[in-house]
């Protein structure tokens, strides 16, 4: 009975998006520049969210201007968003992170910002 029940909560993630309508859609973050940077090794910019990792490749950074030319590199990833109904305006929140860390992808982390993807779509009405 207990190993069953612990089946069961582990699984109970998964089933928090029932009854409600999945909307696919492409994100592209596009980066210029990073400027006011601490530290004086390279720098790149990951987007996480869970175990999910997307980097852009370590830039230098410019110990006069303490800036970091990211030559408009993009990440592009799909993200699936939910409503509770179809006609429902709004989409449920789907907070991704983007970090500035240093050196590589698992470096330390210089500067971090979480932006909540439901908040930039909407679907058009014909």
């Amino acid at each position: 009975m207990k190993r069953s029940s612990s089946k069961l909560l582990s699984k109970a993630g998964s089933m928090r998006n029932i009854n409600k309508v999945g909307y696919k859609f492409r994100f592209q973050i596009k980066f210029d520049s990073l400027d006011k940077v601490v530290t004086a090794s390279d720098i790149c910019i990951t987007w996480e969210r869970g175990g999910k990792v997307l980097s852009t490749r370590s830039y230098p950074v410019d110990p006069q201007s303490r800036a970091v030319n990211l030559n408009g590199e993009a990440l592009s990833q799909e993200i699936t968003l939910f409503k509770k109904k179809k006609d429902a305006s709004v989409f449920d929140d789907k907070v991704y992170k983007l970090v500035a860390r240093s050196g590589s992808e698992n470096g330390k982390v210089v500067g971090r910002i979480e932006l909540n993807f439901a908040e930039y779509v909407e679907i058009p009405s014909f």
